[in-house]
């Protein structure tokens, strides 16, 4: 038992014997949110990662696993840089950092203002809070996304960036909002933690903005179970990001010329622990990496698999029109499917509540739209932000919006089974 790949081999013929085996006990029809999309493929890779424990973290030197899954994913992207993370969440508070660093030009500072779509996920609005950034919260469109034509609305003296939320995976319009931050000189960062794969007129979402993040929570697209990463064109925010995400230090910055130049300003400190500025300790480790070099071969493959099951449900939804409105899908894009919302109309004789109650009771699983309209979480009660109008269209979201699961581990039988409870269900108010 002493040669490595012999070791993982037998491992992984024992993992892919216990995969195919194993049935859920529960034998009734489930429909949940998120499923495992690892096999002894992953696990494979796992032990072969831990069987090398001089090459375990970001930190060691050699062909790292990490570094693999970077550069497949921004190739993928069409971005020079991808910086792994410990998570999604992490990437979003770096790539604010870098913008309010001192060491680049036009820094962000504490009072100014990001816009930013009243409906998101906590971690879109996190780094600005913490920062010392103030949030200035729009309407969303239909689409579930940052309403562009409302961005002229949200622009004060005091605005300087856009964090914009790329949400269940719906690709914002991405030429006009670039136009917009380039006529007001704004920054722009593009939360597509949940747009892998999203594209607006042709291009990536996560490449138009300075900066761009990605989460490879379990939920999502493809999984390293936690993770995220970091997308820039720009080489100094690339170095900068692999700074402040390893406690600030210098070791896996990429531009020799300036690590040099750092190195030989301070030749008393030992170059290996040199902190060129602060930072956290943000690092993946090399079996996250690991899990999305094998994950990453699946992408085309899990993400096709979301877009088909989505055109399943617009098609076999249409009869159900009358109470459910149709998501939006503007022209020239492409929809990445995080997952698919469900927006029962005002006029319906129902509430979204029931239709979710009777859903969840029929083991089909439901969530809300995100964190609905986060103006009305208490956590804004302890932090300056400014809201402007109505957000009509996410407080309709707030009220009547719900999605459920659309991952490639769906089954066509779980679809069809999805469909048949959506009928059964709305039958009783047929007219």
């Amino acid at each position: 038992m002493g040669d490595k790949k012999e070791v993982v081999k037998k491992v992984k013929a024992l993992v892919k014997d216990y995969f195919d085996s194993y049935e859920d006990d529960d034998k009734d029809i489930k429909v949940p949110l998120m499923s495992r999309l690892y096999n002894e493929e992953e696990v494979a890779e796992v032990v072969d990662t831990l069987l090398t424990p001089e090459r375990l973290t970001i930190n060691a030197s050699g062909d790292l696993k990490i570094e693999a899954f970077e550069n497949l994913w921004a190739d993928l992207i069409g971005t020079r840089h991808g910086v792994m993370t410990n998570s999604g969440s992490s990437a979003n508070l770096v790539a604010f950092h870098i913008l309010s660093n001192p060491t680049i030009k036009n820094r962000l500072k504490p009072g100014d203002e990001v816009i930013v779509p009243a409906l998101n996920w906590i971690t879109s609005v996190t780094p600005l809070y913490a920062l010392g950034l103030k949030p200035v919260f729009i309407d969303v469109g239909k689409d579930f996304c940052l309403d562009v034509s409302q961005l002229k609305k949200a622009l004060s003296s005091k605005t300087r960036a856009i964090m914009a939320v790329h949400l269940l995976g719906f690709p914002i319009d991405m030429d006009n909002l670039m136009n917009f931050a380039k006529e007001n000189n704004l920054f722009v960062v593009e939360d597509a933690c949940e747009a892998h794969g999203a594209e607006w007129n042709g291009k990536k979402v996560g490449s138009y903005g300075d900066l761009g993040t990605f989460s490879f929570y379990l939920s999502h697209h493809i999984s390293t179970i936690e993770g995220g990463m970091v997308m820039t064109n720009n080489d100094e925010y690339g170095d900068l990001a692999r700074i402040i995400r390893s406690q600030g230090i210098m070791r896996n910055v990429k531009n020799q010329e300036y690590k040099n130049k750092i190195q030989n300003k301070y030749p008393q400190i030992d170059s290996r622990f040199l902190y060129a500025n602060t930072g956290f300790n943000f690092r993946p480790n090399e079996m996250e990496g690991a899990i999305g070099v094998v994950q990453f071969r699946r992408f085309k493959n899990y993400l096709q698999k979301r877009i088909d099951l989505a055109n399943y449900y617009l098609k076999e939804f249409i009869s159900f029109s009358d109470f459910i409105e149709p998501p939006l899908i503007r022209k020239n894009t492409q929809c990445a499917w995080f997952g698919y919302p469900i927006m029962v109309k005002n006029n319906s004789p129902f509430t979204a509540k029931s239709l979710i109650n009777f859903l969840e009771s029929n083991n089909i699983e439901t969530r809300p739209i995100m964190s609905g309209d986060f103006t009305q979480h208490p956590v804004n009660d302890i932090f300056d932000h400014r809201i402007i109008g109505d957000l009509k269209t996410t407080k309709n979201i707030n009220s009547n919006g719900f999605f459920i699961g659309i991952h490639a581990g769906i089954t066509n039988e779980q679809r069809e089974y999805v469909v048949s409870k959506f009928e059964e269900f709305l039958l009783q108010f047929k007219k």
